[in-house]
């Protein structure tokens, strides 16, 4: 994927009316539910930049949402489930700790931004310098999230950098006695944890 400088200011508010020029990546792959059944589950993602900070909005279309959890387990209910990993210039991976892993939720307290794993950074630890504002709106859960540039250094928040990056956008729908928890997600494996799974290659251009 290619993403572009954004356009002007983004406030962070839930409000995606900003993001209208930036291209979608749709979640292909499916987990324990029928990726074609809309109604379910079906969720978007948008990533875009400037000199301070990664930004991130998700549009999730969901007929019963559900986030009774907080903290390390958000991941067992509705939210979303980033993954980064930075490398090298020839292409090969960093030391095994340059990847980071968050969870961004609506809890009952609010958004939340769960880090379970950064770059020098404290792990297993509720983020409060990532900003994250969701809103719902119907079936529609819309997430938008800030990511300043210290919190994702080394990467360089400049034309022709580049990370690799995966999400999962998880789904518990406790009124569906034959949903399972489910998840859609843009590379396969990753909401499974499964070893050596892909990430997709995003490049920074103006």
């Amino acid at each position: 994927y290619t993403i572009h400088r954004a356009a002007g200011a983004i406030a962070i508010d839930g409000d995606l009316a900003e993001w209208s020029a930036a291209a979608s990546m749709p979640l292909p792959y499916g987990w324990a539910f029928d990726i074609g059944d809309t109604a379910d589950h079906q969720t978007t993602v948008q990533l875009t930049y400037d000199a301070a900070y990664l930004y991130l909005a998700a549009t999730v279309k969901d007929d019963e949402f559900h986030q009774p959890y907080a903290a390390d387990i958000v991941w067992s209910a509705d939210n979303l489930q980033l993954f980064f990993r930075m490398e090298d210039r020839g292409g090969a991976p960093f030391a095994f700790n340059h990847y980071w892993e968050w969870g961004l939720s609506l809890t009952t307290a609010g958004p939340e931004v769960f880090m379970y794993h950064g770059v020098n950074r404290e792990s297993i630890v509720v983020n409060r310098t990532v900003q994250l504002a969701v809103k719902r709106a119907g079936e529609l859960t819309y997430y938008e999230a800030a990511f300043p540039k210290t919190e994702v250094a080394p990467l360089v928040l400049m034309p022709g950098a580049a990370f690799m990056f995966s999400i999962a956008s998880n789904d518990l729908d406790p009124s569906h006695a034959d949903r399972p928890r489910h998840w859609s997600e843009l590379t396969p494996g990753v909401g499974d944890a499964v070893p050596g799974s892909p990430l997709a290659k995003v490049t920074l251009a103006e």
